[in-house]
């Protein structure tokens, strides 16, 4: 399986992630500041780092940062108790594959250790920025308005889902295209779905698809919304 660099400073809480990734089958490795795990990076390569946000001598983004500077394509997945969107946005947008929040979920730590290593390798050159088109529609120029294009300039760059909560009538659809508009998914398709219009019925068809011959009317395949939106941006409205 995998070789797994460890960097967690509460020892106790290290040692049970390393026992329970053994009986997973991977080789895991634990250090517990950032200057070890700089000088393991520099001494041996794995197959994904486990990083714990807040360390005796530094942060995450001290890795990141060497991480991108050395050029390793290594996936790194951030541990932290703080869930703040400002510093889990910024750690992706350095080069983080994902986070997790403590308490840690054994099975959604495995699943999210499953899909980075099943990533592609990330290629070390710079990606060409995105082209920011002109929106579709009148920016207001309020305080309320401009923290609003703040977050969705925030956001827009990563792979995060986003609830967006509004009265309606007041634009969520427009926020998400805007989104998409701006992330790096705007070449691909954006569908909005009108949840309330489902029929508990059809739901499971619209939303996933189904088969020829699947229930009485379905004369052929069709595809869902899922796997229609499949690269780029589905809204759930």
């Amino acid at each position: 399986m995998a070789s797994i660099l460890i960097v967690e400073d509460d020892i106790t809480f290290s040692k049970l992630v390393e026992s329970y990734l053994k009986k997973n089958g991977h080789t895991p490795s634990c250090v517990y500041d950032i200057k070890s795990a700089l000088a393991e990076l520099t001494r041996n390569q794995y197959d994904l780092l486990l990083l714990d946000y807040r360390l005796p001598d530094g942060t995450g983004m001290d890795v990141l940062k060497y991480k991108h500077d050395k050029g390793l394509a290594t996936p790194v997945v951030i541990m932290t108790s703080f869930h703040d969107i400002r510093t889990t946005v910024k750690a992706m947008r350095s080069g983080a594959y994902d986070y997790i929040t403590k308490p840690v979920n054994p099975e959604e730590l495995l699943m999210v250790i499953d899909q980075a290593l099943s990533k592609p390798a990330e290629s070390t050159t710079t990606a060409a920025p995105v082209t920011q088109q002109k929106a579709d529609f009148v920016e207001g120029d309020s305080g309320a308005s401009q923290q609003l294009h703040k977050h969705i300039q925030l956001v827009a760059p990563t792979d995060i889902s986003v609830i967006i909560q509004g009265d309606s009538g007041t634009g969520k659809e427009q926020v998400a295209s805007t989104i998409h508009r701006l992330s790096k998914r705007a070449n691909a398709p954006f569908i909005a779905i009108d949840c309330g219009a489902l029929s508990n019925d059809l739901a499971g068809s619209e939303l996933f698809g189904h088969v020829k011959g699947a229930f009485t009317g379905a004369l052929q395949d069709k595809k869902g919304q899922f796997e229609l939106a499949n690269g780029g941006t589905l809204f759930l409205d």
